[in-house]
């Protein structure tokens, strides 16, 4: 089997944006409205959306497909996408 063809989860979950987010949102979202409400407005309910949806995204506890391959007889998981391009980064957008 062509080696470079085998489907490699990217794992979101390891990146150190993810990581910031996931630990740090909460706090952000509770402290926003005396701290940066005033200057920059409200906090939208799109952004909490696309924050949920971002820390969602090809983690395979928040939904899966299951592909198996008779030809070798593997099988392996891969996590769905949110197909939202609102949070990601760079190099995720431009396919890299």
């Amino acid at each position: 089997m062509n080696v470079a063809g085998v489907y490699k989860r990217r794992e979101p979950e390891k990146s150190t944006l993810y990581k910031i987010v996931f630990n740090y949102y909460e706090s952000y979202e509770e402290i926003y409205p005396e701290r940066y409400e005033k200057e920059y407005g409200y906090f939208r309910t799109e952004v909490k959306e696309s924050i949920k949806k971002y820390l969602d995204c090809g983690i395979l506890e928040h939904g899966m497909a299951r592909i198996y391959c008779k030809e070798y007889g593997n099988d392996y998981f891969v996590a769905f996408s949110c197909k939202t391009r609102v949070f990601s980064h760079p190099a995720a957008r431009s396919g890299h």
